[in-house]
């Protein structure tokens, strides 16, 4: 949207979100019994991380997913439907392509490094990286994105219209989400693992547990696009419901092997459903304002997004060494993220000022 369409608070929604994006990924580096797979592994860990990870592994992509939904939907009632398909492959494939072509390889190697795995620049690049060791890195919401852009651009107005309709009730959300997302993650943690990945011709890389869950916060955000069915979500009972799911979903990690596969998909549902819409009214609430910091995040999130996780793998294993305990390592790897976002974007203004003089 240009900036005349933009709607304040799901600007301000996003950033916080791809901020909190920031801060899981240094959280994974310093959390207690972190993935084997992760690319640097700090020696001092606290538990307070491994609580931070599994809570905002629930809600995160979906609230992202729920508003690039909100988003195509305005763009799409204002756009030729070619040239609109034109601007989102400039904005999600080329980002896309160099992320995973220039950092996937950087990333692989320091996942092969963790799994006692030692590999070259060029054995990675020649046929490491197009095997088992393929990743695509934080990029793989960005093809997945526009994947689900091209699905919904084919979709009937009429089908989109009727969820309009349908979805003006809360009730019809709330069931239509916690079907969607138990029989996915049921579905995808019996066949395929719950925290498993699968790359689909190197062009698509997802959780099969959480696809579902991803695609129906999309469609959700197309269909209440031009109503507020999740406005007011608040009050004690949500609030209560946040904790008390939450606490169950942690409780559950903590025992994977004794849970049946029906009830951690029926606790991640409750989590990601509560989190999720209670953030998203939240921020239509509360962050429907300017100020420059949520403006800086609103306008630089995308560029936050791109670069973070190389900047924190770079900065994360330069200072490794010193053994800094898990508070000073966590704190290295989000401010080294935000300050080079931040010369990045003085580095725009001043080639933009530039250009217009």
């Amino acid at each position: 949207m240009n900036n005349k369409n933009r709607v304040i608070f799901l600007d301000n929604l996003r950033g916080i979100v791809i901020l909190l994006v920031v801060i899981f990924h240094a959280s994974l580096t310093c959390m207690e019994q972190s993935p084997t797979w992760w690319y640097i592994h700090n020696e001092s860990v606290s538990i307070i991380f491994s609580l931070f990870v599994v809570i905002a592994d629930t809600f995160m992509m979906p609230t992202l997913f729920l508003v690039s939904g909100i988003v195509q939907a305005k763009q799409s009632a204002k756009s030729n439907p070619t040239l609109r398909i034109k601007k989102r492959a400039r904005r999600l494939l080329l980002p896309w392509i160099i992320g995973v072509l220039v950092v996937g390889p950087y990333l692989s190697i320091k996942m092969a490094n963790s799994l006692g795995y030692k590999t070259s620049w060029n054995q990675m690049i020649t046929n490491d990286f197009w095997g088992d060791l393929f990743t695509q890195g934080p990029y793989w919401y960005l093809s997945l994105l526009f994947a689900f852009f091209l699905i919904t651009s084919i979709i009937p107005k009429r089908f989109i219209e009727s969820l309009q309709v349908i979805f003006q009730k809360k009730r019809t959300v709330y069931f239509f989400l916690l079907f969607c997302l138990i029989i996915g993650f049921w579905i995808g943690s019996t066949f395929w693992g719950a925290d498993s990945w699968i790359n689909f011709v190197y062009v698509l890389s997802f959780q099969p547990s959480r696809i579902l869950t991803y695609f129906a916060f999309f469609i959700l955000g197309l269909a209440i696009s031009k109503q507020n069915t999740l406005s007011n979500i608040s009050g004690w009972k949500w609030n209560l419901l946040c904790i008390l799911s939450a606490a169950l979903l942690v409780v559950l990690k903590g025992n994977p092997d004794d849970t049946p596969i029906i009830l951690m998909s029926t606790a991640y549902a409750l989590v990601t459903l509560s989190w999720t819409l209670r953030l998203y009214s939240f921020a239509e609430q509360k962050l429907n304002k300017s100020t420059n910091l949520l403006n800086w995040l609103g306008n630089n999130s995308f560029t936050l997004y791109l670069i973070h996780l190389p900047v924190q793998i770079i900065i994360g294993s330069i200072i490794l060494d010193y053994k800094l305990n898990s508070v000073m390592m966590w704190i290295s790897q989000i401010a080294s993220s935000l300050i080079v976002t931040l010369v990045i974007s003085k580095l725009k203004d001043l080639l933009f000022k530039k250009q217009v003089v």
